[in-house]
């Protein structure tokens, strides 16, 4: 028979001990909590498709540079037009035509554009379950780009050659020779200029690590993570459990120690009860109640049938919700109340019949939870 002291106070706060041995005893509830929120981590560990990253760096050239043979220091490209450039559907159609393997849309989707303030160097970044699908997608659209950008360098500089050509055309015949000269020098210098729109400065790279969380990944977060939320739902289904299911419970309610035991051993915890009162069974038996509350009857039978056999002493029975004043005048004239509960037995109605034994004035001797 295990014997649980009454609590100091009925609303005093657990101590960690208590909360921590308040969870183990729900480790049912733990371990289910625990075991599903692992086995989901499994399953998205083995089902979400692994995603590699590549990325291809290019460097963009100012297009005054190739239009004049002089160079330009003080120009810059203006890098947040190209990268809407390099990001915008055209381009995507252009590497789709060039690569069919791969989709205007899906480029789009799969590879994004980036840059850093102050430099002229694109980033692309390309995202696939394939690390080599994932380098294709980033070289693809980056030369695609490059060729998009050589087209409008060549649409620039023909564009320069006919406008010089059109001021050539339009000299009088007595223009100035100097003027005529420095047209013609300028034309020369279009042509001869460099086209060169831009270079891949770093071609992406077939990394074979995966970018994306791997299937240890997924067991570890569910390891720790199972665990922790078991803990939390051993805490509240302990907290919110409408039974009494442990002696500590119905201790806390009753503000009186529980003797919790098994049916099997019961004739030998209930002579032992005798003993501890102080009273030799066969001698002085004295009168005993047992007391129960609706639907635990077979329990307070079984009780009162041991406390009777272990001392022979007149025992009652009696199942109640409440105690009203003839009955606690009729219990008052037992020598002994014992309350038997059982783990299903409702906490509150256990706070009713104990607020209504506190208000009658009636001492229960002893409390038994039989398991």
């Amino acid at each position: 028979m295990t014997i649980h002291p009454a609590p100091a106070s009925a609303e005093a706060v657990p101590t960690a001990g208590e909360q921590a041995r308040r969870v183990v005893r729900r480790w049912p509830t733990l371990l289910l909590v625990w075991g599903l929120v692992l086995l989901l981590a499994l399953l998205l560990g083995l089902l979400t498709p692994r995603s590699y990253t590549a990325s291809t760096e290019v460097r963009v050239n100012p297009l005054s540079s190739v239009v004049t043979a002089a160079p330009s220091a003080g120009q810059k490209v203006e890098i947040a037009t190209e990268r809407k450039i390099a990001a915008s559907e055209e381009v995507a159609r252009r590497a789709h035509e060039q690569e069919k393997r791969f989709g205007t849309q899906q480029l789009r989707s799969h590879v994004s554009v980036s840059s850093d303030t102050g430099t002229s160097v694109l980033t692309f970044e390309a995202h696939a379950e394939d690390a080599g699908q994932a380098a294709d997608m980033a070289d693809a659209l980056a030369q695609a780009y490059l060729d998009q950008r050589a087209e409008d360098v060549d649409q620039a500089v023909d564009e320069a050659v006919r406008h010089l050509d059109e001021q050539i055309g339009g000299l009088s015949p007595e223009a100035d020779e100097q003027q005529v000269r420095r047209l013609r020098e300028a034309r020369a210098q279009a042509l001869a200029a460099p086209r060169q729109a831009g270079a891949v400065i770093t071609p992406a790279d077939q990394d074979e690590h995966s970018s994306s969380p791997g299937l240890a990944y997924y067991l570890l977060a569910g390891l720790i993570g199972g665990f922790l939320l078991g803990v939390v739902a051993a805490a509240v289904r302990d907290r919110t459990d409408p039974r009494v299911a442990f002696p500590d419970r119905a201790a806390q309610i009753l503000d009186a120690e529980v003797l919790e035991a098994d049916a099997q051993d019961l004739p030998e915890q209930t002579a032992l009860l005798w003993r501890r009162w102080g009273l030799r069974p066969g001698v002085q038996p004295g009168s005993a109640t047992v007391l129960n509350l609706p639907g635990d009857e077979s329990i307070g039978r079984l009780v009162a049938d041991s406390l009777q056999e272990t001392s022979g002493a007149e025992t009652h029975h009696l199942s109640l919700t409440g105690v009203d004043a003839r009955t606690a005048e009729e219990l008052d004239r037992s020598q002994r109340l014992i309350l038997a509960l059982s783990p299903t037995t409702r906490r509150r109605a256990l706070r009713r019949l104990a607020a209504d034994c506190r208000r009658a004035d009636l001492e229960v001797d002893a409390v038994i939870l039989l398991r």
